[in-house]
């Protein structure tokens, strides 16, 4: 999963699918609130949308790493 191939919303979700955990449970691992969570899910035309910055896109993936060596 590569932000450059896919948009942010369907990464999200898809790590969510992959590591079994809820938008709670992932934006707590990423030290972010609920609401920060819920304006990255938003589609990009809305208003109160915000982009993941790098260092979400890479926790993200260190986190989905990490579950794949622990399989």
């Amino acid at each position: 999963m590569d932000k450059r191939f896919l948009p942010q919303q369907a990464f999200l979700q898809q790590a969510m699918q992959q590591l079994a955990m809820t938008w709670e449970q992932l934006a707590s691992s990423l030290g972010t609130s609920l609401r920060c969570f819920d304006k990255w899910m938003l589609p990009h035309y809305d208003p109160e949308y915000r982009d993941l910055e790098e260092a979400e896109w890479r926790r993200v993936r260190e986190l989905l790493r990490a579950a794949i060596v622990q399989s």
